[in-house]
């Protein structure tokens, strides 16, 4: 199909080519005669691409020859082909900037969640960084509070043996007194 439409189009470039050449050379009943077989031809491609071009010198061929009515029609067509062609233009402009809007749209959103992912990256950055200090600051604690309990038991445990000495020394002296009195008594 594709070469089917790409020689009918070769045909029709042709044909166009024929027809302004002729017109050229003033054969205007000939460039009528080509013309129309161009518009034909296009009729069978189904694209709109020399429509404007092959009816623009049927008209002026028309107009040469003197036959007004015709060539008022041809470039009424011509005009409508040239605006339809206009249309297309424009509607593909519009669809390349919806397009590039629905792109950029895009972009934006992918740039807010980035910044999103961003913020959430630095906010978990910032829990794990408390955690830690955190954990080290319990860490710590709990070795000043296992220090703090092993000097306090180190104290009580000197303390009770002071205290044990004290009691075996004031026991001894009691009992020497003891002794003391009964050698005395006796």
């Amino acid at each position: 199909r594709d070469f089917c439409l790409s020689r009918g189009l070769g045909d029709v470039y042709k044909r166009q080519g024929v027809a302004a050449a002729l017109f050229k050379m003033k054969e205007y009943s000939s460039a009528v005669i080509y013309a129309n077989k161009g518009i034909d031809a296009l009729k069978d491609v189904e694209t709109d691409l020399y429509y404007n071009t092959l009816y623009k010198t049927l008209a002026e061929s028309h107009g040469a020859l003197g036959n007004t009515s015709k060539s008022l029609e041809a470039y009424k067509l011509f005009l409508a082909a040239k605006e339809q062609l206009a249309k297309r233009e424009q509607s593909k402009e519009i669809k390349k900037l919806l397009t590039l809007y629905e792109g950029q749209k895009k972009e934006v959103e992918i740039q807010k969640l980035n910044l999103s992912q961003e913020q959430i990256a630095r906010r978990l950055e910032r829990s794990k960084y408390y955690t830690r200090l955190l954990i080290a600051a319990l860490i710590i604690l709990v070795v000043l509070g296992g220090l703090i309990f092993y000097n306090h038991r180190y104290r009580e445990s000197k303390r009770m043996d002071l205290m044990k000495s004290q009691i075996a020394k004031d026991f001894h002296d009691n009992i020497g007194a003891s002794l003391n009195h009964i050698k005395m008594i006796s």
